[in-house]
């Protein structure tokens, strides 16, 4: 009866090591995911802020 209760305390374990691997996987991935957006974002929108000035200035010229 021991054995049994050891073996499962085991699985028990080993299951939730595998779900707080996943657990942080999945965190990771949306981490970088999020990351990788923002960085898009930022690029874009200071590109289109430069292109914005550039045009006002040739316009005022």
């Amino acid at each position: 009866m021991e054995k049994i209760i050891e073996r499962s305390k085991q699985s028990v374990f080993s299951i939730f090591a595998m779900l707080i691997t996943l657990l942080s996987f999945v965190l990771l991935s949306l981490q970088i995911t999020f990351i990788s957006i923002l960085w898009g974002f930022s690029f874009f929108f200071s590109h289109f802020s430069h292109k914005l000035t550039e045009h006002e200035v040739s316009h005022h010229l």
